[in-house]
């Protein structure tokens, strides 16, 4: 297996611009997966793993040569799966990896940072490997897999976050604010003077 070193690495980070995805430094290179493959999902898709950082990284696959340990050279990685993207749009996205294993917080992790990349998941298919036997569930938006999750009692990046928040800095007013719908609209409004 290769493992990609400083340089190369940059050679497959995803930059971001206006919610779409790009190859290049100057966003004239729309990202597109048409003419990648990976072993699992076949033509059309890429692997991905994105860095403690988060920054993605995306290529193909070769089984016994490229795996998603290659593009951070077999660092620790935020998350990892499959996607497909056409023309710069994210379209598909997966937590597919038989290297990372990637869970729950891992996927949430990859979703908040294309997120704040203002990407649209409105319209970005989802697929969810849990642990084995259960079959990969999939989603027509990525609102809808948050939703399921949210049943599950996993909540969203941010919950999550702020909760780890508590356990390292508890004090009245952060516990006081942390619910699952969202502690941003629950601040009182002296906090935003």
């Amino acid at each position: 297996v290769i493992y990609d070193r400083d340089l190369s690495q940059d050679l497959t980070r995803v930059r971001f611009n206006g919610g779409q995805l790009y190859s290049d430094d100057g966003s004239t290179k729309p990202l597109d997966t048409t003419d990648m493959v990976t072993f699992f999902s076949g033509p059309g898709y890429a692997i991905y793993v994105m860095s403690e950082e988060g920054s993605l990284h995306v290529d193909s696959h070769s089984v016994g040569y490229r795996h998603h340990s290659s593009l951070l050279a077999g660092r620790n990685v935020g998350a990892a799966g499959e996607m497909m993207v056409k023309q710069g749009k994210l379209v598909w996205i997966s937590n597919k990896s038989g290297h990372y294993h990637p869970s729950a917080p891992h996927f949430l992790q990859v979703l908040h940072q294309l997120q704040k990349q203002s990407v649209d998941l409105s319209v970005v298919k989802v697929k969810y490997f849990s642990k084995p036997p259960t079959p990969a569930s999939e989603y027509d938006n990525v609102g809808l897999y948050l939703a399921n999750m949210e049943a599950q009692g996993i909540h969203s990046y941010d919950f999550a976050k702020l909760v780890q928040y508590i356990v390292k800095i508890p004090f009245p007013e952060f516990a006081a604010l942390a619910h699952a719908k969202g502690w941003q609209n629950a601040l009182p409004a002296s906090w935003w003077h």
